[in-house]
């Protein structure tokens, strides 16, 4: 018998794996055969769909973390099945039709007879869930360096490896085009951008290259979190030999920073940016910071970003009420409890 999670419970299995630093090894496994779809056999493999939601003996301490929704505290399991057959009335368990091979590479085994969706499928099966700015910012979050986490105080832990590439996702999407929403959610990833740190450098990479269809500036190209090395005298005046702006357009020599604690941090934190702004100024580069005032107003957050595209040399000056419009509703968007993908 074969537990294959899916959609939800992938997910949040994926994030609590990162956080630990654990990468599941890839399962040789070309289809959902055998899969495990009865309350009987559900018990036999370790789960049952009340608290606790998995026992010791599964060996995936996390699985039990996964198998909770984070907001409701409820079990709520997705189960990925080979044919319809395999499909059962079982309280609080989805089960997703998922039929034929698979491109290789595509699951994971996490303990003995469970298997999980690699983060390319992962991403693949829940893209008809979800918005294309849901999408995107997901996408920003497998190929960035952070992971949502209800349990952390800022929510989401950071300084974690990347769980997938761009290459990957599109390569994968590539060769699932039969699969729904594929196409759309290709077409997503030329809007993600790789580096992120935490979900609101995600939200500002979003504002700057989305389309002004969807609210966004269009402001060009730019990097998130690269390294900027210094030697000799400049070093010096930076302060170090490696910085990591938050995002960088390195044709104009722009940094953006977002600082969260500006406005209500203590100890040396804001002392600590104010050098490195000024250090980076030294270098010559222009240094522009987002705090969490300019998202507190879409007019503020307008003004800050007509100051970053005067620095690049874009004008946003000539705004008609259509795209006025779209860019208050993609700030609402951004500011929403409702953007992060749990």
């Amino acid at each position: 018998m074969k537990l294959f999670l899916g959609h939800w419970t992938a997910l949040r299995l994926w994030r609590r794996l990162r956080i630990r630093g654990v990468t599941p090894p890839v399962a040789r496994l070309g289809r959902l055969d055998g899969c495990v779809c009865r309350k009987r056999q559900l018990v036999d493999c370790g789960i049952s769909l009340s608290p606790p939601a998995v026992s010791s003996r599964v060996g995936c301490a996390d699985l039990e973390v996964a198998l909770v929704g984070p907001t409701s505290g409820d079990v709520r399991l997705d189960l990925l099945v080979g044919d319809r057959a395999a499909i059962s009335g079982l309280r609080n368990v989805r089960h997703h039709l998922l039929a034929g091979a698979l491109p290789p590479g595509s699951l994971r085994m996490v303990a003995d007879g469970i298997y999980l969706p690699s983060p390319e499928l992962t991403y693949l099966l829940l893209a008809p869930e979800l918005s294309g700015l849901r999408r995107i910012a997901l996408a920003h979050e497998l190929v960035g360096s952070y992971a949502l986490d209800p349990a952390s105080p800022n929510g989401f832990a950071s300084g974690l490896t990347p769980v997938t590439s761009l290459d990957r996702l599109r390569g994968y999407l590539e060769r699932s085009t039969c699969r729904r929403c594929a196409a759309r959610a290709l077409e997503d990833l030329g809007m993600v951008h790789e580096g992120s740190a935490s979900p609101r450098e995600t939200d500002l990479a979003m504002a700057f290259c989305l389309p002004a269809r969807d609210g966004g500036y269009g402001l060009g190209r730019f990097e998130m979190n690269r390294e900027l090395s210094f030697g000799g005298e400049l070093a010096a005046l930076v302060g170090g030999v490696r910085r990591y702006p938050d995002l960088l357009f390195p044709d104009a020599r722009v940094v953006v920073e977002y600082d969260s604690d500006q406005w209500h941090g203590g100890g040396l934190k804001p002392s600590l940016d104010r050098d490195r702004s000024d250090g980076l100024s030294a270098a010559g580069y222009t240094v522009l910071t987002f705090t969490n005032l300019h998202f507190g107003s879409y007019e503020s957050f307008a003004r800050q970003m007509r100051r970053l595209a005067g620095h690049l040399g874009e004008d946003l000056a000539c705004e008609d009420e259509a795209l006025v419009f779209a860019r208050r509703r993609l700030f609402d968007f951004l500011r929403s409890p409702g953007r992060l993908v749990y």
